[in-house]
């Protein structure tokens, strides 16, 4: 038994979820074991199943065969469009605006590179042209000159 900083017992809080969780677990399994699945059917021997399932996704009848089946155009239809809707707006949500233009989440369109890349373009300008030499540049002679 734990006792909380008030000095109240508190093994009843924590006893209740647990119990709860162990009697819906007997309920489950019972169900489950009680339930009855019937006998299993199985597909006619030399039917193409993966080719029965494409006729049936795409509605086509008449190229059906032997195996009967229920058509699923409408539900294909609907989950395309459903998934094209989310991905659109995956990326009107991963983009973000700033001063009223979209700008791209991870990026910021090359600007900064390509600032960077001026100023040591500049920088290699001016050391050329005054004949300085950094201790950046590369000195094969090993410094001596």
């Amino acid at each position: 038994m734990t006792t909380d900083e008030t000095g109240t017992s508190n093994s009843g809080s924590s006893l209740v979820p647990g119990l709860a969780a162990v009697a819906l677990f007997v309920v489950m399994a019972v169900a489950i074991v009680q339930s009855s699945f019937g006998t299993a059917v199985t597909f006619p021997e030399g039917e193409s199943i993966v080719a029965h399932i494409g006729y049936a996704m795409f509605d086509l009848q008449a190229d059906m065969g032997t195996i009967a089946s229920e058509g699923f155009l409408a539900a294909f239809l609907i989950i395309a469009v459903g998934l094209d809707v989310a991905v659109d707006g995956a990326l009107f949500l991963a983009k973000r605006e700033e001063e009223g233009s979209i700008v791209a989440l991870l990026t910021d369109g090359g600007r900064e590179l390509l600032d960077t890349a001026e100023a040591s373009t500049e920088a290699t300008t001016e050391e050329a042209s005054t004949g300085t030499d950094t201790p950046d540049s590369t000195d094969t002679t090993g410094g001596s000159r």
